[in-house]
């Protein structure tokens, strides 16, 4: 029953351990998900502060582009003024007459036409001349009809000889200085934009250094703590290695003291069944015994009665002659013949009780008779043998259930250790995960 009760408090206590591990499991896996909700939120306010960045910096390009495409229209109207600057000075220098520019504006030619400022002799040349403008202070000029074109990239000149010593100034200068004005203030106003925004890029840039510089440290930091808890994990990883060396042989102890036990029960069944079938025996026997003794003593005391019987007949005979042979003689020595046939007969009886006594004495039974020094030898020395064994074994098993309780006692604690490496071991598992997915994700900031 003991042994039964031994593994029935064993299964109990690790079904109790399969318990505690699976919630053990759980907690774990509640951990693992706050640590993975945690990751992903980190993760969107990174992704968000570098689509932030991105659409600045791409706002900075955009406008670095439009400065350097402005500069560049700028740099062409300059040329294209300079040129048409240099060639109005080359033909006024030559031809001492006056230069007449051609212009699109719609409006200016209605004006012209209306306000009849220019007057021309060629017919054929009218819409080309028609494009002209003269300024309101130059004087009105008679054209001859003798004329030369002259054509550069963008525009139709006409040149004739001039009159008067002036020239007219072109309305082509006026135009593109007004452009070039123009361009200038737009280039002012985007390098203005641009001196803003490389304003505040400084700044983000100066945050994103401070940002780095707090990241570094924070990286440095991080890698001490994965560091410690590498080492930590370590440790806790050898001690778990030494508990289920332990466990397993604690385990394998168990199983021996449990084999053990069942050997030992076996034997005291065994005994007790041997002791049993021993007692049985030795009963049938002293039984056998007591009744063939009993016979014997019964056969004696019949003889000895009958020896009785027949030295009483004599004694009586020996009497009745005596009696005859002293009829005559006294009263007293009669007398003392019957006294002494009287003491004769009281020995006779009392020694037919002592034997009756003892033929009662051996009727009594084997738990009914008085313990002498000659009962010890025979059946009583190997029953009592058969009892010591009995008790010794019965201290054995007795001893042994109290090693296996301490056994029991000290793997539960064993038990309670290894459980509790164990979530140390998943919280420090967790917390380098956490530390790397910094560090990884610290490096990744770093790097784009």
């Amino acid at each position: 029953m003991e042994p039964d009760r031994v593994i029935r408090g064993h299964s109990s206590g690790l079904e109790m351990s399969s318990e505690k591990e699976r919630e053990a499991l759980e907690e774990a896996g509640d951990e693992e998900k706050e640590v993975k909700e945690e990751k992903i939120k980190g993760m969107k306010e990174f992704l968000n502060e570098e689509l932030e960045l991105e659409e600045l910096r791409a706002q900075m390009l955009q406008l670095l582009l439009e400065l350097e495409e402005a500069q560049d229209t700028v740099q062409k109207h300059e040329e294209n003024f300079l040129e048409l600057q240099g060639e109005i000075h080359r033909t006024h220098h030559k031809w001492g007459g006056f230069l007449l520019g051609v212009t699109d504006d719609r409006h200016v030619k209605r004006q012209l036409f209306s306000e009849g400022r220019f007057q021309t002799a060629c017919p054929e040349q009218h819409m080309l001349l028609s494009e002209a403008f003269i300024p309101e202070s130059s004087p009105v000029a008679t054209l001859p009809c003798s004329s030369s074109l002259m054509i550069t990239d963008r525009t139709v000149y006409h040149i004739y000889p001039c009159v008067y010593s002036s020239a007219f100034i072109p309305t082509r200068t006026r135009l593109l200085e007004e452009e070039r004005l123009a361009s200038a203030h737009q280039a002012e106003a985007f390098t203005r934009q641009i001196q803003h925004l490389q304003a505040q890029l400084r700044s983000v840039q100066t945050e994103i250094d401070t940002a780095d510089e707090e990241k570094e440290g924070e990286l440095l930091v991080a890698r001490e703590e994965l560091r410690a808890a590498e080492e930590a994990a370590a440790e806790r990883e050898n001690d778990i290695a030494s508990l289920q060396e332990e466990l397993c042989r604690l385990r394998a102890e168990i199983s021996r003291l449990e084999d053990t036990g069942q050997e030992y029960e076996l034997e005291m069944v065994t005994l007790r069944a041997e002791i049993e079938m021993k007692s049985q025996s030795r009963l049938q026997q002293r039984k056998e015994g007591d009744v063939g003794q009993l016979l014997e003593e019964c056969k004696s005391l019949k003889e000895q009665c009958q020896m009785l019987q027949e030295e009483n007949s004599r004694l009586n005979h020996r009497l009745q002659l005596l009696q005859k042979r002293s009829s005559g003689g006294s009263c007293v020595p009669l007398k003392e013949e019957e006294d002494e046939t009287e003491a004769s007969q009281t020995s006779i009886s009392q020694m037919n009780c002592r034997l009756v006594d003892a033929g009662i004495q051996k009727n009594i039974s084997f738990e009914g008779r008085p313990v002498t020094p000659s009962s010890w030898t025979g059946g009583f020395s190997e029953i009592f043998s058969l009892r010591d064994q009995l008790k010794q074994t019965e201290e054995v098993a007795t001893h042994m259930q109290t090693e296996c309780d301490g056994l029991r006692n000290e793997l539960q604690n064993m038990r309670e250790m290894y459980e509790t490496s164990q979530k140390e071991r998943a919280e420090l598992e967790l917390e380098l995960l956490r530390f790397r997915e910094e560090v990884e994700r610290t490096t990744d900031g770093k790097e784009e």
